[in-house]
């Protein structure tokens, strides 16, 4: 009998995958795709408690370099969050610009461009609109442009090999927040 290290709400550490190395690898080379300008998308699946959470913490720590994989180390910066709790496609936005504003603090060279996501999410609640307005007043499309006009500029100052978005729980949000 085999002891199962993954159960829910909790993240089993790197050394704790035996067995997933055809996974490991896919992550691996995802990362070399987009690295070498070929993004690529990955989706986990599976039931509860096998390890997805604890297999996007592990993507996390490679892709931020971290771990290095057998041939390249990766310097990406990472948005990685959990979308429990998402109700809409502006609630979804926001909780990403959120992780990129916090992911960004941590790099001091960069604290110019989290002080432009900081006044990005700022700018949603103060031009126009109420502070505290509710999400559906708000427009997703001209949210979702913005920050990927930030992620564009961020990945043209070259200090990182691109922007690498985590998404846990994403079959969390209602239909209405437009995941896909």
């Amino acid at each position: 009998m085999k002891f199962n290290p993954f159960v829910p709400n909790g993240i089993a550490y790197p050394g704790m995958f035996i067995g997933r190395l055809d996974e490991i690898q896919t992550i691996e080379q995802a990362l070399f795709q987009t690295l070498n300008g070929n993004p690529q998308h990955l989706l986990l699946t599976g039931e509860r408690g096998i390890g997805k959470s604890s297999l996007l913490f592990y993507a996390d720590l490679v892709a931020r370099g971290e771990i290095e994989d057998d041939h390249t180390n990766f310097n990406f910066i990472t948005v990685s969050t959990d979308l429990a709790g998402i109700s809409s496609q502006v609630g979804l936005i926001k909780q990403v610009a959120r992780e990129l504003r916090s992911k960004l603090r941590q790099h001091q060279k960069l604290q110019d461009k989290a002080r432009k996501v900081w006044e990005f999410l700022s700018n949603w609640e103060v031009l126009g609109v109420k502070y505290n307005a509710r999400d559906d007043e708000l427009d997703p499309d001209e949210l979702l442009d913005d920050l990927v006009t930030i992620c564009d500029q961020l990945i043209g100052s070259e200090q990182f090999d691109g922007v690498v978005f985590l998404l846990d729980e994403a079959d969390s949000p209602p239909a209405a927040a437009n995941l896909g």
